[in-house]
């Protein structure tokens, strides 16, 4: 076997791989914003610190839709509606402030828009310890805002409670949440 073969052999399996590789990254795709900031969710579901913090108010704004499969640049990007919580937390003498957008979630959006109860009141905040400014509120699995907990939740009915009352005053006081120490 000459050497010239061992090289142009060499040569051949490294362009291979190397071909197969960018095939295997093109034909992957990657993931769309969408994705990722669900997928920044589910970690901070799973992995994340709570804390109490304070519900701000929230913005309704239209954003241009970035989709490359769509993207001429002879024509306007199509607009699409996004609502944003904001929030505030502090940890550790530090206080955070931040907007998560709630328009995946119908449900809380709708909330938001038809009484407004949880504006100004306290949520439990998930939040990445090594960066505490990554926070959300609410996601597909999780919802911090208590309003929405207690709304969840069914009164107990009068035939429920025992005769002196304490199932009924227990049931009160496990739905009102504590208001945080933000200063």
């Amino acid at each position: 076997m000459s050497q010239h073969s061992v090289i142009y052999g060499s040569v051949f399996l490294a362009l291979t791989g190397a071909t197969a590789l960018g095939a295997w990254t093109w034909l992957r795709g990657r993931k769309s914003p969408e994705e990722k900031e669900r997928l920044r969710r589910d970690f901070l579901v799973q992995h994340g610190r709570l804390i109490d913090g304070t519900v701000l108010d929230y913005t309704d704004h239209e954003v241009p839709v970035h989709d490359h499969k769509i993207f001429r640049k002879s024509e306007p990007l199509p607009l699409r509606k996004i609502r944003i919580l904001h929030f505030q937390y502090e940890i550790a003498g530090v206080l955070y402030e931040g907007g998560q957008d709630v328009s995946f979630l119908p449900e809380v959006s709708e909330q938001l828009t038809l009484d407004g109860s949880c504006l100004g009141m306290p949520a439990s905040i998930r939040y990445h310890v090594p960066n505490p400014a990554n926070s959300i509120v609410v996601a597909e699995n999780w919802n911090g805002l208590y309003s929405h907990r207690a709304q969840q939740r069914r009164p107990v009915q009068a035939s429920e409670a025992d005769t002196t009352g304490s199932a009924s005053s227990a049931s009160a006081s496990s739905i009102s949440p504590v208001s945080p120490s933000l200063s």
